[in-house]
């Protein structure tokens, strides 16, 4: 999986663990660093291993993982549509990471 992020304060967050655990303390981190490892690791979304939850709509994928929620967007220039016209997240392989939720 391809990954991006919508603010440098995200991306700050899933790459640097300094800040990772000082904005988000030791428990949320070790979740956050689960779900983003397994998502670099996975052809699709659906694969992911370490999320307890997941769900989908039209446009945005989220994991979540013992109270820490990742919610993406597909990333392509011509994102995959099914037959319906929604996002075909099966061949989705490019993502970017719109928010990080922690539910404490």
């Amino acid at each position: 999986m391809i990954l991006t992020w919508s603010s440098e304060y995200l991306r700050k967050l899933c790459e640097n663990h300094d800040f990772m655990l000082e904005q988000l303390g030791h428990s949320n981190s070790d979740s956050l660093k689960y779900l983003i490892r397994d998502i670099f690791v996975v052809d699709r979304l659906e694969q992911i291993v370490f999320s307890t939850m997941s769900g989908f709509d039209s446009n945005t994928y989220w994991v979540e993982l013992m109270g820490v929620k990742i919610i993406m967007v597909p990333n392509h220039k011509k994102n995959p549509i099914d037959s319906e016209g929604n996002i075909d997240w099966n061949k989705v392989n490019r993502i970017k990471i719109i928010n990080i939720e922690v539910n404490d």
